[in-house]
């Protein structure tokens, strides 16, 4: 009978230490409250415990801010000199919309011959596009996705002139491109990065014999696969009061 008490009493003590640890490691692995916004004394940062081992997360941190207090929304305003070497003229604009995001807005324009009536590149084109930038800032590497909308009007000289059917169903599609970007010198506002793309587009054009009023050959409608963004472009930076606050 000794025994068996002693027993159950080693029994019992037991289950009790060990009700007692899991209550006491549920409680040490129970966040704290962020103090309110109001008991926050100007400019300092709060830390506090989030589990037993000792991991902290800055205020910044809990509220899934971005670390960096100093980090500014950019303005670029930019040029792709490749293009300009087909006399396509261009302009472009992006916008950093958080430090590892930004959207850019390029266009192209061209509306001349090439010497001659016969050897043109004619073009409206407008391509947007969403960066994601590796490394929280927006220089490096990057991946994006695009999409575009192009007129256009060409002919290589040869004996068939092409244009989107009856100048106004313009070529559309996508795809994806990646890049890399840097600044000419440390600190420097001016910029410039390489590029290049894969898009998919539906093309409906018509075929036309490539003199004055030459008349129409045929229509064609068909998808199209290949390199659509291949650049070099130089670009300036703004820096731009973050919008948060």
């Amino acid at each position: 009978m000794y025994l068996n008490i002693r027993h159950i009493a080693i029994i019992t003590m037991s289950l009790g230490m060990a009700f007692s640890s899991a209550v006491a490691q549920e409680r040490s692995e129970t966040p704290r409250r962020l103090p309110s916004e109001e008991l926050l004394p100007d400019g300092e940062e709060v830390k506090y415990v989030i589990t037993a081992q000792g991991d902290t997360l800055t205020r910044n941190e809990a509220l899934n801010l971005p670390l960096n207090d100093d980090w500014q929304r950019h303005v670029y305003v930019k040029s792709d000199v490749l293009a300009w070497t087909l006399l396509l003229a261009n302009v472009q604009g992006e916008l950093t919309v958080r430090p590892n995001m930004s959207v850019v807005v390029p266009v192209y324009y061209s509306a001349w011959n090439y010497f001659k009536s016969t050897l043109k590149f004619r073009m409206l084109a407008v391509l947007p596009e969403y960066r994601y930038w590796w490394g929280g800032s927006d220089d490096g590497w990057y991946a994006g996705a695009h999409v575009g909308l192009a007129w256009y009007n060409y002919a290589f000289d040869g004996k068939v002139r092409t244009q989107d059917r009856n100048g106004g169903r313009p070529a559309f599609g996508g795809g994806l491109n990646a890049g890399w970007r840097m600044p000419l010198r440390k600190g420097s506002p001016w910029k410039v990065e390489f590029s290049l793309g894969l898009g998919v587009y539906s093309l409906d054009y018509d075929k036309f014999e490539n003199r004055h009023n030459g008349p129409l050959l045929y229509s064609r409608k068909k998808a199209w696969f290949g390199i659509d963004q291949l650049s070099v472009t130089f670009s300036y930076m703004f820096n731009i009061k973050d919008w948060r606050k």
